[in-house]
């Protein structure tokens, strides 16, 4: 990878403006870069000046900031226009394979369109094709510039809380000098007395020793408890009550002060909403033009033309690289996942845009985070990418991905009970989901068959298949995916078959049992008769999988507390 700021016949812009190394200012610090790219281009309509922009409150990594969320949108406009401008296997290449190297190509995009406003054209290698006139540009000049309206206010604002913060510092360290003074008074009359006392002439103080206002500061006293309420600016005391002082609570009632006046009233962007919300009108007419083109074709062309390409009359969504950068906030994940998912219903050749634009780690990612209200969704979206893309397997694997599909099945059991209402429908449609994600995780794996064995799946999927059928089509999906996913749990494993036929042998004994009771027949001798075959036999008569009736799946597993292994 080369980066170069000039062709071999031109030199670098000698505005006095501007950095002395341009080219470089943009590659490490492009915030900056395009906020005085962005002032110097609009003189008369902005009060900001050049050195009010060095001054942008925060930091690239907090993204509630101005300076931080300036680069978060940077990041997804940059990553736009690269998508809608390079080549997928290109774009894939640079953008998302490293994350150093996305940032420096991010940075020389800006770069090229700043230096390119200058007359100097500068060169990478690989090449990139010209994006100095992407009309998305002109959504970065538009945040940029209403942060910047804000600025002035912002900086007045951090000022003021400066001169808070400064002013409570003195008056705490005068609080204290004045309580050093008064215990010095109180020593001094207490050595006087007992001068007097001695009959020893005291010595006439002229007053309270000076105090080092440094040194006061670190002075402690011990706390009391049981006093009075605090009062003034900051929690900060009266100076009257000399009790109820203490440096320690003192220091409390400063954090407390610092902490209120950190909020700056800073008005966040709304563009990331906005780019939700033309996602949400995109899959409006892709939903349109999906299924006209299904209703015109038959169902044997269907496939293979929605496998690899949108229809002819659908452009892939612009928006797409945004929404992945929605991702990282929780305030719209929510809201991103289901446009998501809703996207990837469009088809095989949805879920390859989205693989392509790089969802993969942002999803990964989701997998260890503890939020409720995106296990379900999260779920759904990660058995489309599976059904599409199996070689996602391995990397679900390295993050032990599978144990979050086995939790929610282990969470949710309890909603089989439940009447049917779409919050059980929801329920039984992630489990179906979870159930076939497993199922192709189990896929000629072993090590995954005998890891899902000791996380108890076994045990869960029986106590499925035994509640009640609900008459529901999500209930019979989920039936169906269970039978799957076992068919591929016990493939060539030992284990797992034979526990799966010890619970079709109890099963059949507790029918047994049951008839005899209610006709009042020996018991004990009728289960003496049906005592289980030796472990040999078992895998003997279970080898073909033809032996397995599908009028018996039901039965064929009980809940059962403990895992056995054949001696």
């Amino acid at each position: 990878i080369h980066f170069a700021a000039t062709q071999a016949d031109e030199l670098l812009p000698t505005n006095p403006e501007l950095p002395a190394d341009l080219f470089t200012s943009c590659l490490t610090t492009p915030i900056k870069a395009a906020l005085r790219f962005w002032v110097i281009r609009n003189p008369r309509t902005s009060k900001v000046t050049l050195d009010m922009c060095e001054k942008l409150p925060g930091s690239v990594q907090e993204r509630r900031t101005p300076f931080g969320e300036l680069n978060w949108i940077f990041t997804a406009i940059t990553d736009t226009i690269a998508w809608n401008t390079l080549s997928r296997e290109q774009f894939y290449t640079l953008f998302r394979l490293d994350v150093t190297v996305a940032s420096l190509f991010r940075n020389f995009m800006l770069a090229d369109r700043i230096m390119r406003f200058y007359g100097v054209h500068p060169q990478s290698r690989p090449s990139l094709p010209p994006t100095h006139k992407h009309p998305l540009w002109d959504s970065l000049d538009l945040e940029i510039d209403m942060c910047l309206q804000q600025l002035p206010r912002l900086l007045a604002e951090e000022e003021r809380r400066k001169q808070r913060e400064e002013k409570a510092r003195r008056s705490e360290h005068e609080r204290i000098a004045r309580i050093n003074a008064r215990r010095g008074n109180a020593q001094q009359r207490q050595s006087k007395q007992q001068m007097e006392l001695q009959g020893i002439s005291p010595i006439d103080f002229e007053g309270p020793p000076r105090i080092n206002l440094e040194i006061a500061g670190s002075f402690k006293r011990p706390s009391r408890r049981g006093r009075g309420a605090r009062a003034g600016l900051g929690g900060i005391e009266s100076d009257d009550d000399e009790s109820s002082n203490d440096s320690d609570d003192a220091g409390v009632g400063i954090s407390a002060m610092t902490t209120e006046t950190n909020e700056m009233g800073y008005i966040s962007s709304t563009y990331f909403s906005n780019q939700l919300y033309a996602f949400e009108v995109w899959l409006q007419h892709a939903a349109t033009v999906v299924s006209q083109f299904v209703s015109d074709h038959g169902p044997d062309e269907i496939p293979r033309s929605l496998s690899t390409e949108p229809p002819p009359d659908l452009e892939a969504p612009n928006e797409l690289p945004a929404v992945l950068q929605v991702l990282l906030s929780q305030q719209y994940r929510l809201r991103a996942l289901i446009l998501l998912y809703r996207f990837m219903n469009l088809g095989p050749w949805a879920v390859n845009l989205a693989l392509g634009v790089g969802i993969f780690p942002y999803v990964s990612k989701l997998l260890a985070s503890t939020t409720a209200e995106i296990r379900e969704i999260l779920i759904l979206v990660w058995a489309r990418l599976i059904a599409v893309d199996l070689s996602l397997r391995n990397e679900l694997l390295k993050n032990n991905g599978m144990a979050y599909f086995v939790a929610y099945l282990a969470n949710n059991i309890q909603m089989q009970h439940e009447p049917v209402s779409e919050k059980v429908r929801l329920c039984d449609t992630v489990s179906a989901a979870s159930a076939f994600t497993l199922a192709l995780l189990c896929t000629d794996a072993p090590a995954v068959q005998q890891a899902c064995f000791n996380e108890r799946v076994l045990d869960y999927f029986l106590v499925y298949l035994q509640r009640p059928d609900n008459g529901t089509d999500e209930r019979g999906y989920l039936r169906t995916w269970i039978l799957m996913c076992l068919a591929e749990l016990w493939r060539g494993f030992p284990n797992a078959k034979w526990m799966a036929m010890t619970y079709r042998l109890c099963v059949i004994a507790s029918n047994k049992q049951q008839q005899q009771q209610q006709q009042g027949e020996g018991i004990h001798e009728e289960g003496e008769q049906a005592s289980a075959p030796s472990f040999e036999e078992l895998l003997a008569s279970s080898a073909d999988d033809a032996n397995v009736d599908a009028r018996d799946a039901q039965d064929l597993l009980i809940q059962m507390a403990f895992h056995r292994v054949p001696s």
